[in-house]
């Protein structure tokens, strides 16, 4: 989408809403994607036998501690958009969705949560 608008395709004064709209869109993707990993991991939970399952060539995990690590993914992409919104350099024409504190405090508390169950779980 910046690409899109920066081409000048949109009027300039529908730039700005028009990125607020797809970061949040962004944003309750993540969310989704989130309470879905949160689901099945607190589902396997009780019937996981702690039984390894291949996590890539060299590594083995169980399936609820791969769920777990697969919570951060959706939570790691909507941070890297809020740090793609906070301009690097004041002096930046380029015109970035605003994140406002709720959707930051928003991915913190999931990031917490998950690194609380994360930890529940090794114990």
């Amino acid at each position: 989408i910046d690409h899109i608008c920066c081409k000048n395709i949109f009027p300039p004064a529908s730039v700005q809403p028009l990125l607020g709209v797809v970061f949040r869109l962004h944003a309750l993707s993540a969310y989704g994607a989130w309470d879905t990993f949160l689901s099945a991991s607190l589902a396997s939970e009780t019937t996981d036998k702690c039984q390894p399952c291949l996590l890539n060539i060299e590594n083995y995990s169980t399936r609820t501690g791969r769920l777990l690590r697969d919570m951060y993914s959706p939570l790691m992409s909507i941070l890297h958009e809020i740090c793609r919104c906070c301009p690097q350099n004041l002096e930046n024409t380029t015109q970035h969705a605003d994140a406002d504190l709720g959707l930051c405090s928003g991915v913190t508390w999931r990031v917490l949560t998950t690194c609380k169950l994360a930890l529940s779980w090794c114990n």
